[in-house]
């Protein structure tokens, strides 16, 4: 059914049944606690996306009441995947909401002036999650939802399994430096930039905000010889190094700090 007024009727949904959520992102472990998060509390069912390409040929079938898009994502982009979205009839007025590391006024402006309804900032925190989502349709909350004793097990559980895939995520950083330092092509700096994005997008989401802040200033340190402001010397490769040991370092220090403690709660389950 196409939706005359997405807003206030993704709204009505809420209030009179569950809502269908059109997750679009491609982070496995960001799809997988977006949906322990929204359909935990019995008013969300997420149907999960990898890419914009995904997105656009499950839309119409699922018809879903909302949908989340992360902005920056190989192939099709959200704001590309969101014009797309726009040609569907039967999408063309459902609320779309996109999720970005990138939260600067500006840059919010221009994804609302897109069509979006608003903008969640990454990473987000699992237990707020469906109270903003709530909040940006129309529909404040002034008190955050129960955790649920097994949304809790289940986030810890999440965790566990992303922190033991930190050291894979940090060796295609490590590689694509290398790969760079190496040849200076440029399509390894991008390759190096997208996946400080990725992780500065979720680690916060995990419980682990110091990765976050170090993947972040990767990512942005990146920016100025990604876009050819700046020029490359000795310097840019030290660095670099020296954002990516910094980064290392944080993620043996979560494994130290968070693996034990995490394991000893699951197994006293």
């Amino acid at each position: 059914m196409q939706k005359a007024n997405g807003s206030q009727e993704s709204l009505a949904a809420t209030k009179h049944g569950t809502q269908k959520v059109l997750f679009v992102d491609d982070v496995s472990v960001t799809r997988a606690i977006a949906k322990l998060a929204l359909e935990s509390g019995g008013d969300f069912v997420l149907q999960p996306c990898a890419s914009g390409e995904e997105a656009i040929s499950e839309a119409v079938s699922f018809a879903p009441d909302l949908i989340i898009l992360d902005v920056i994502m190989p192939g099709i982009d959200g704001s590309a995947t969101l014009q797309a979205l726009r040609k569907l009839p039967e999408i063309a007025s459902t609320p779309v909401i996109f999720m970005t590391g990138d939260v600067q006024p500006e840059h919010v402006a221009r994804y609302l002036a897109l069509g979006a309804v608003g903008v969640i900032a990454k990473p987000f925190d699992p237990t707020t999650l469906a109270a903003r989502i709530k909040e940006i349709l129309l529909q404040p909350s002034t008190e955050s939802p129960p955790v649920c004793a097994n949304m809790a097990a289940e986030v810890i559980e999440l965790r566990l399994a992303y922190l033991k895939e930190l050291p894979q995520k940090l060796g295609q950083i490590k590689a694509a430096i290398q790969r760079y330092q190496d040849t200076l092509n440029p399509e390894a700096l991008r390759k190096t930039h997208f996946l400080a994005h990725r992780l500065a997008g979720s680690a916060g989401s995990f419980g682990f905000p110091e990765i976050g802040v170090c993947a972040k200033k990767l990512e942005e340190n990146l920016l100025p010889w990604l876009s050819g402001d700046s020029n490359l010397t000795p310097k840019t490769f030290d660095k670099v190094n020296a954002l990516y040991e910094a980064l290392d370092k944080e993620i043996a220090l979560a494994d130290i700090k968070y693996a034990p403690r995490n394991r000893d709660h699951s197994q006293s389950e």
